[in-house]
């Protein structure tokens, strides 16, 4: 469910071409950088309502470790 969400965002929001996976890397395999996954993280916060710290923010390298943390501040 989160998952076809944030793909969706990537898609349409930040212009994801590449195949999205939840293996896919963020900057090395869909060509963001550091602005553009902290602006994707906030989209998440507010389309569901919880707040991520930046401390939690560093350790997101991957779709999975994204849809992770999502899991874990949703409950």
């Amino acid at each position: 469910m989160y998952f076809d969400v944030l793909k969706q965002i990537l898609e349409e929001d930040f212009f994801v071409a590449d195949e999205i996976t939840p293996e896919s890397r963020f900057i090395e395999d869909l060509g963001l950088d550091s602005l553009l996954v902290m602006q994707l993280l906030l989209q998440m916060e507010e389309k569901y309502g919880v707040t991520i710290d930046g401390e939690e923010i560093e350790g997101i390298e991957t779709i999975a470790d994204a849809l992770k943390l999502l899991e874990e501040k949703i409950g």
